[in-house]
């Protein structure tokens, strides 16, 4: 969802060329790329997604939205499940593989924030970073950016209340919820 909201937002940007943007393409090229990922995004057909999306970072490589749905691309195409006749299995035959998938999904999560020009792209760059260190069992990781977060923009609940929790995790990793976490802080 979140590499169609993508899509979205960058074709009803002004086409103004980009620094560091191929020569030769035009928008008509542009509309037809982004046309291909909302559907192969649809589908959930993660290696056509992938492919769509890094040809669109080639030709907006330092866009931090393109950034941010390159790694998040690579990030589903490392844990996304394809269909078996009887079990699903993971994407990638091995560890090793999801391994450099999801590191290179945190790299571009990374320069996305880095490069992201309003505070809400930054937020939404180290928030999907941070969901993304949740998800793959980097606990402590994923602390540190919400924290950074609330360094950074206090007023915004959602990171708050996941540093909360993840502090509350860490007291009591049985049940934080029960736990008397907050009545020892």
């Amino acid at each position: 969802m979140l590499i169609v909201a993508v899509a979205a937002a960058l074709l009803l940007r002004p086409r103004h060329p980009a620094p560091g943007r191929l020569a030769g393409i035009s928008a008509t090229d542009e509309r037809t790329i982004f046309d291909s990922l909302m559907a192969a995004d649809t589908r959930r057909d993660r290696v056509s997604t992938l492919l769509w999306v890094e040809r669109l970072g080639r030709i907006r490589p330092s866009d931090h939205e393109v950034l941010l749905a390159r790694g998040t691309a690579w990030s589903d195409y490392a844990v996304d499940q394809r269909p078996r006749r009887v079990v699903a299995r993971s994407a990638l035959r091995t560890s090793l593989q999801r391994t450099e998938c999801l590191r290179r999904a945190v790299g571009l999560m990374d320069s996305s924030a880095r490069l992201a020009p309003k505070p809400g792209g930054w937020l939404a760059a180290r928030d999907r970073l941070g969901q993304l260190y949740e998800n793959i069992g980097l606990a402590g990781d994923a602390l540190i950016v919400y924290e950074a977060i609330k360094l950074r923009m206090p007023d915004e609940p959602g990171p708050a209340l996941r540093a909360y929790w993840l502090r509350a995790l860490f007291y009591d990793p049985v049940s934080p919820d029960t736990s008397a976490y907050h009545d020892r802080r």
